[in-house]
């Protein structure tokens, strides 16, 4: 995954999961950003999408089941997430 990303935050060891605030906290901090200036992308509503919204994050939500959410854009398919960066 490191060739991939500059950060990774592992919930083993932070100490904390997803949807709790203090894991995208760090990783902001890791990467030197606001939360205001990000997007999370993820695949679940509570997790991914509440969890990122809670510390004022932009959400993308991957809904491949018709979930709804109130995630700031969905797409059912990575590729499409090019069209709105």
């Amino acid at each position: 995954l490191g060739e991939f990303f500059d950060v990774i935050t592992l919930s083993y060891e932070h100490g904390y999961a997803k949807p709790h605030p203090s894991i995208f906290i760090t990783t902001l901090e890791k990467l030197g950003t606001n939360a205001n200036y990000s997007l999370h992308v993820g695949d679940d509503p509570i997790a991914d999408i509440r969890g990122a919204k809670r510390v004022g994050m932009k959400t993308a939500f991957i809904n491949k089941r018709g979930v709804k959410t109130d995630a700031d854009i969905e797409i059912k398919r990575l590729i499409e997430l090019t069209a709105f960066l």
